[in-house]
């Protein structure tokens, strides 16, 4: 599948500041008993009956809470038997709200077709190291992920809800994001380090290293055309890398939530993040939002960069209280699932996002 690729000067005659805040509805994890209580919040997905589910760091089995966040129940539980999982990296919702649980140790994904999440068959898992899914139509996914069959540097993938995978399934390759010379282009890539959100044709991502570039693609019959969108702080470096060999316990107090450290097939880093991407989200007014953290500052500044369903930058709105990690949007509306912490305990708060013009 072909990519037509368009860089487009940036249009700022629209741009304004805007206020913008977070509205709290209800909070989970402030009670030190399960299944209220988490270690560390890796997942979180709602259904089009309003459940949420939440995976938390090591466990092998998904709660389920209401709407009104009301624990439910727990789904699945350790082992190799039916509706057992040995380990869950992904899970995800349909355009059917099929219920698919990733169990890469058990090789296998589950699916949960009927609403109470009782009946369920398997299948085998496809060949990709997933790290997001985004149902398209009845029978059509986005993956953002890596094959780890071939060698190339595709990391957004169209198939079907079967996983099949062919020579058109690759719809962009690392390259279009990242140039192969930068240091870190093979761990960008290895870790599918983008942020991606889907609405009518539309297709937006954004870098987890965040250096004031967006990605809009949009299907045009059989070709994709790609349009980079400038936002805050174009073309300054998201990151300093550390000397080789930089541990934990080389940094000082201060710097230790602002550094991440990666290994993989490219040797081992330390980085010292200044800017990165919380993600990307089709907002409910039409228009797409990208929220990302200034971790220069201290504290950390939250940003808030909004674009028109065209792709033209309407401006930015800076936001209070950071640092928090974005879990999940509702697709129909503004209403955010953020992960904060609370005396080194992760939170998590379903929150209304509340948007407006400055005056």
């Amino acid at each position: 599948m072909a990519i037509l690729f368009v860089a487009l000067p940036p249009s700022y005659c629209l741009a304004q500041t805007w206020t913008a805040s977070f509205s709290t509805e209800w909070t989970v994890g402030t009670q030190e008993t399960k299944p209220h209580f988490f270690r560390f919040p890796e997942h979180l997905i709602t259904d089009r009956q309003g459940y949420v589910y939440i995976h938390d760091y090591g466990d092998t089995r998904l709660r389920v809470f209401d709407a009104n966040g009301r624990f439910v129940k727990y789904i699945g539980r350790k082992g190799q038997g039916p509706g057992e999982f040995e380990s869950i990296s992904l899970f995800f919702v349909d355009a059917n709200n099929r219920l698919y649980v990733n169990d890469p140790i058990n090789g296998r994904i589950t699916i949960y077709a009927d609403a109470a999440r009782t009946t369920f068959h398997t299948r085998p898992r496809p060949p990709l190291m997933i790290r997001q899914v985004l149902p398209l139509s009845a029978d059509s996914l986005l993956l953002v992920g890596r094959h780890r069959t071939r060698k190339d540097d595709c990391i957004l993938f169209l198939t079907n809800s079967a996983f099949r995978l062919s020579q058109a399934s690759c719809l962009a390759r690392a390259s279009l994001f990242w140039s192969p010379e930068d240091p870190l282009y093979a761990m960008q890539t290895f870790r599918s380090a983008i942020r991606v959100a889907y609405r009518e044709g539309v297709l937006m991502a954004a870098p987890w290293l965040y250096e004031g570039v967006l990605f809009r693609l949009e299907r045009h019959r059989d070709q994709w055309q790609a349009t980079q969108l400038t936002g805050l702080h174009p073309g300054k470096s998201a990151y300093t890398k550390l000397p080789d060999g930089t541990a934990p316990w080389d940094l000082p107090p201060s710097e230790k939530n602002n550094v991440s450290f990666f290994s993989g097939p490219y040797g081992r880093l330390a980085l010292r993040i200044h800017r990165r991407s919380l993600g990307v989200f089709a907002l409910a007014n039409g228009g797409w939002g990208h929220f990302s953290i200034d971790q220069q500052h201290d504290p950390p500044i939250g940003f808030l960069e909004i674009w028109d369903g065209r792709g033209q930058y309407l401006g930015y709105a800076e936001l209070q209280s950071p640092p928090y990690d974005i879990l999940w949007k509702e697709p129909d509306r503004d209403t955010f699932y953020l992960l904060r912490w609370q005396e080194d305990l992760p939170v998590i708060e379903k929150a209304r996002l509340r948007l407006r013009p400055k005056r």
